[in-house]
């Protein structure tokens, strides 16, 4: 099975940006907290790169630990809001 585009694209992302640590174990279900991927002020990055890049507008109350808990989370997140456009 292959990754979906918003997954490739996010774990793009970490493996460029020198902030985040990814490690070659981490899998769409992983924690990316407790695999020290980003903590609670790297998650500003991380949104700021979403918006950007899937074009979607992540409000105040979407900051939710469960929608960057994993990868398939971030990836459930920018479909749920591609779709509210």
């Amino acid at each position: 099975m292959s990754e979906s585009p918003v997954i490739f694209k996010v774990k793009k992302f970490f493996k460029k940006d020198p902030e985040f640590r990814f490690p070659a174990t981490v899998r769409e279900n992983t924690s990316l907290v407790q695999a020290g991927v980003f903590d609670s002020f790297s998650v500003i990055k991380l949104v700021t790169f979403l918006e950007k890049e899937f074009k979607i507008r992540i409000k105040p109350e979407d900051l939710l630990e469960e929608n960057f808990s994993t990868l398939k989370q971030i990836e459930k997140l920018v479909l749920r809001k591609q779709k509210k456009k």
